[in-house]
């Protein structure tokens, strides 16, 4: 295999991935991790949308019929961004292009090894996670497939950020053994703590009241009223219990603290997320859809229990008993409050779940573990190329 330090990556972006904004910071936090460890990596992004305005007319008119298209994923985009990947391409000597969608790689044509790692695959988000992914025409559909499988033939590997994600690709499209791969998000804020910090936060936490942290820009698609009643039934219940809301609104309450959004760019931000981590009692997020959310990596770094749902990506990072507990989809606020009031009266399975979430993130949930798995696969991507 080709050693790390020798491989030239182009690494594939529709929008800048050295804007930490960018899709909740995880490109950003893949390049760096490429550069961290010795890849000589050139970034092909942001590219040109011109596109767009052509689509203009034929958006209008699906939105007048309260309908979504997605521009990107339409044969003329595909061909653009497959003729402005080529052209950098061609500028240089690389071994591989990793890609962090699998819209512009979909139209690549025939050479060297391609690899795209993403969130979700097109077929498990229709008519699942709302927004754009919502109120398709059927040809909007088949041309979602069209693109999702020509990105997966296109690919040695395709990388998906769950296993819910993953199995979607193995059941809805074609693909070859071992060419459909699962490696997860890392935190997108700085770690440098060790295991002596995280216990003495358990600690800490103990000896306060409890304080449950909401992290999402959706309020309703994060489940933010089930999170904002259980706190309302424990204060019911006589146990004094905060909740805390960051990047999105909650309706205004006494037992409500509202942070809005925080940038986690800036060394503030980064300094005020700490402090919510490190202070709060458990992670609350019991979201109705989630492809891969970076805050359960988050959480689980400064070993926070997790109180989540069975929903998409969510189990793979929410492991039942180990960083967190993952309740059905149907539960209810009263339920939440159950459980968190009988693991506040355990401290044994509090202490557990904290150091069994530091213990998934060091294991598992971090970049560095992640990027290691990514260059394996690129490095096994171009040996199967040489042959």
């Amino acid at each position: 295999m080709k050693h790390i330090s020798k491989m030239r990556i182009a690494f594939v972006s529709i929008r800048d991935p050295e804007d930490i904004r960018v899709f909740s910071g995880g490109p950003f936090h893949i390049l760096n991790e490429l550069r961290r460890q010795g890849v000589e990596v050139e970034v092909i992004g942001p590219l040109n949308r011109w596109f767009k305005y052509l689509y203009a007319p034929l958006y209008f008119v699906e939105k007048l019929r309260h309908k979504n298209i997605q521009i990107d994923r339409h044969p003329l985009a595909l061909r653009s961004y497959a003729r402005q990947i080529e052209r950098r391409l061609a500028e240089g000597n690389f071994d591989a292009a990793i890609s962090v969608s699998s819209i512009p790689v979909s139209y690549l044509s025939p050479g060297i090894p391609v690899l795209f790692w993403v969130d979700s695959v097109f077929q498990g988000m229709k008519d699942y996670y709302g927004g754009a992914f919502s109120h398709l025409p059927p040809r909007e559909i088949e041309i979602g497939n069209r693109q999702e499988q020509a990105a997966i033939n296109r690919a040695s590997y395709a990388i998906y950020k769950s296993e819910w994600a993953a199995s979607h690709a193995r059941h809805s499209y074609k693909t070859r053994d071992g060419a459909v791969q699962v490696l997860p998000n890392g935190a997108n804020i700085p770690v440098k703590h060790g295991i002596d910090q995280v216990v003495e936060w358990i600690g800490m936490r103990s000896s306060r009241p409890c304080v449950l942290l909401f992290v999402g820009v959706e309020w309703e698609r994060k489940g933010g009223m089930i999170a904002w009643d259980a706190t309302r039934i424990l204060n019911e219940r006589g146990i004094p219990t905060t909740l805390r809301v960051v990047g999105c609104e909650a309706p205004a309450a006494p037992f409500v603290e509202q942070y809005g959004r925080i940038n986690k760019s800036s060394a503030e931000g980064q300094a005020k997320f700490k402090s919510l981590y490190e202070t709060s009692t458990f992670f609350i997020l019991p979201t109705r859809a989630e492809a891969a959310g970076i805050v359960f990596s988050e959480a689980s770094a400064y070993g926070l229990p997790i109180l989540a749902t069975k929903t998409g990506g969510v189990e793979y990072y929410v492991s039942q008993q180990e960083n967190g507990f993952c309740l059905p989809l149907d539960a209810t606020a009263g339920q939440f409050a159950d459980l968190i009031q009988s693991t506040l009266k355990d401290a044994g399975l509090y202490r557990r779940l904290s150091l069994g979430g530091y213990s998934r993130f060091q294991s598992l949930l971090n970049w560095k573990t992640s990027v290691n798995g990514l260059l394996w696969l690129t490095e096994s991507a171009i040996e199967a190329d040489s042959r």
